[in-house]
């Protein structure tokens, strides 16, 4: 309705040149394009693996609707090429997919013990309990409405944003340093326990240099990003040992 106006004004004024209206629709066209961009569920992106091409856009125009990236695939090959290159959030697959989609199942669990997995299927019997047992966490027929299929991905979406941040490394390059698990794990407890330094060393059981320490390293992290040059290590630590020193 407001595209509609400002163009109408355009058209009708005499003060307005050919120039002006297109720019006045180029602008409407593109501030359009920027609120569906909002919509995008926080970078998630779902992998529909369909070798029914006809299914596999139906699904795709379904979800992207409702701001939902996705990325298709068509057989077997093709998806596990996907996993393999992107940073895929949610899988849909047909489970008949080249005959049976269970390789692209466990491959999808391999590479992500906390991505949803949904299983659809269009034959007349039933595969749901198959497909559970594959390791998929929900199973939908084909019939199911567009609608309903992007709300079911959207909670999905909305629990896979809500999972805790834990350290046990789900993929290769998710590992960290023994160390940096120790120090994050300390900083939070430091915040659970509302920055008390002498009650989270009790907790945990080490001494108040240690959590020093710990903060410490958060603050040399910080010291890079803002200034793009590493801090001295040693004078943070040398300030966190007097610290400690000074509230012995």
């Amino acid at each position: 309705m407001a595209d509609g106006f400002f163009i109408s004004m355009a058209i009708c004024s005499e003060k307005f040149d050919t120039g002006m209206i297109f720019a006045v629709i180029f602008y409407t066209m593109q501030a359009s394009i920027n609120m569906k961009e909002t919509k995008t569920c926080g970078g998630k992106r779902v992998l529909v693996v369909d070798n029914d091409q006809d299914f596999r856009r139906y699904i795709t125009d379904c979800l992207q609707a409702e701001g939902i990236s996705c990325i298709t695939a068509s057989s077997v090959s093709e998806a596990l090429e996907a996993l393999a290159r992107n940073n895929v959030s949610v899988l849909l697959v047909d489970w008949f997919l080249d005959h049976v989609a269970i390789e692209v199942v466990r491959a999808a669990r391999s590479s992500s013990a906390l991505m949803p997995i949904i299983v659809m299927s269009g034959k007349s019997y039933n595969v749901k309990m198959d497909a559970l047992m594959a390791d998929a966490d929900e199973f939908l027929e084909k019939t199911v409405g567009g609608s309903a299929l992007a709300t079911r991905v959207k909670r999905w979406i909305g629990r896979l944003r809500a999972a805790p941040d834990i350290f046990l490394p789900l993929q290769q390059q998710d590992i960290l340093l023994l160390d940096e698990v120790k120090y994050r794990y300390i900083r939070h407890v430091v915040q659970l326990v509302g920055n008390n330094i002498s009650l989270a060393a009790q907790k945990l059981g080490v001494h108040r240099q240690t959590i020093y320490a710990a903060m410490a390293n958060e603050e040399v992290e910080e010291g890079k990003a803002d200034n793009g040059a590493e801090p001295s290590k040693l004078s943070l630590t040398t300030r966190g040992v007097n610290e400690t020193n000074d509230r012995e």
